[in-house]
């Protein structure tokens, strides 16, 4: 099949899924379909545009499925990719903006949260008073 031809078949391909899980009603598949149809149609004779078009999508249709499953499981947990770090203090992870050094002037000692920070700089006070 040549890359028009495996374009094309792709696209379809993606519309129909679309279709038949519900994300597009059959008017919004029918319509982005004759807008991608279209700008094929504008570029067909670009090897380098061709080429970069059939890069964005998948291989298999699988593939497109696996990427979409992992991307909603990740929606559902925001933070989980986010800079973290482990409280001395409280064992907890905890979002970096929240963080101060265990010993002023120097990460080498870790790091612990404002909460036990908070909790530390209490129980100084209370010595020193």
């Amino acid at each position: 099949m040549t890359d028009i031809g495996q374009l094309r078949a792709d696209f379809k391909a993606v519309f129909a899924n679309y279709r038949k899980t519900g994300e597009l009603s059959e008017g919004e598949a029918m319509q982005q379909y004759r807008e991608a149809a279209q700008s094929v149609q504008e570029h067909m004779h670009d090897e380098n545009w061709l080429q970069a078009a059939a890069g964005m999508s998948f291989a298999r249709q699988i593939d497109e499925q696996r990427y979409r499953e992992q991307t909603e499981r990740q929606a559902q947990m925001p933070g989980a990719m986010a800079n973290s770090f482990r409280c001395h203090g409280c064992k907890q992870d905890r979002l970096i903006g929240s963080r101060k050094a265990l010993v002023k002037d120097t990460t080498r000692y870790g790091f612990v949260c404002r909460e036990c920070d908070a909790k530390r700089q209490a129980r100084k006070a209370k010595e020193a008073a």
